[in-house]
Parts: C-alpha cells; sequence; structure tokens
C-alpha cells in the first residue's frame, strides 16, 4: 500500500479538530509520530482546537506545553482556535486566560482573539462586558 505523508496526518487531525474529538486526534498525533512524521504547528493546531472544541481544557494546555517541548513554536492560530472554541462552549473566561496565555510566548491577540471573546459575551447576552471588549481591541491597536 501507499505510506500516508504529514499531510495525511494532518488531515485526519483536522477531521477530529472539527468533530472536537479529542481522544481521537491524540491518536492521530501519536500515530503520525511513530510514522516518522514529527508533529507540526498545524498538527497540533488541529489537536489543540479538538481538545478545546470538547471543553477539555487541561488537554489543550498540555498541547501547548508539550509542542514547545518539541521544539514547535505557538502561533497565534493555536491560541484563537481555543479562544474561539471555548467562547463558543460559554467558556469566556477560559477563552480570556487564553488571550493572556498569547502574551506569555510573545504573540500578540488579533482582531479575530477580540472578535471571539465579543461573540462570547454577546452570546451570554452580557452586552456590558461585550463593548468593554470591544473597547479594548480598539485601545490594543491605537498602541
Amino acid at each position: 500500500g501507499i505510506a500516508p505523508d504529514a499531510v495525511s496526518y494532518n488531515l485526519a487531525l483536522q477531521v477530529c479538530a472539527r468533530l472536537g474529538d479529542a481522544s481521537g486526534a491524540a491518536l492521530w498525533l501519536q500515530r503520525r509520530a511513530h510514522a516518522g512524521h514529527p508533529a507540526c504547528v498545524i498538527s497540533y493546531t488541529a489537536a489543540i482546537a479538538a481538545s478545546a472544541r470538547s471543553g477539555d481544557t487541561a488537554g489543550a494546555e498540555r498541547l501547548v506545553r508539550e509542542m514547545t517541548a518539541q521544539g514547535v513554536a505557538p502561533d497565534p492560530i493555536c491560541f484563537n482556535v481555543a479562544v474561539d472554541s471555548f467562547a463558543k462552549r460559554g467558556q469566556v473566561d477560559v477563552a480570556i486566560s487564553w488571550l493572556d496565555g498569547m502574551r506569555r510566548y510573545r504573540l500578540q491577540p488579533d482582531d479575530r482573539t477580540y472578535n471571539a471573546i465579543i461573540r462570547g459575551f454577546a452570546h451570554r447576552g452580557d452586552a456590558t462586558e461585550a463593548t468593554r471588549w470591544l473597547d479594548r481591541m480598539r485601545e490594543g491597536r491605537l498602541s
């Protein structure tokens, strides 16, 4: 047969991300590594998304630690998928902690990061907090 390549494994990981299948993503990361294809930022982003979409905060955080230990630098997309997923689940406080985590890696939140948090508060019906975060987003652009 034909051996899967890195792209094949990433596609499987992206399916897990869409389904919020954290255990499936962990399995595909493991299979990828055993096949001689070390995980890349795209692989880890998909696995983080799967964990976040399933509500597994600890799993998503563990994946960021694991990727940095493996020498894979997280990028804003890694954090944005987690912020967006947690905000959509109504876990806006967790989403905000991920925004704060970006700064520990010297990454800057962008419009997508702030919009996810604003949308999370809007879905809660909390116009005051949504407006406050919109103001924070505007202030961030000025500095």
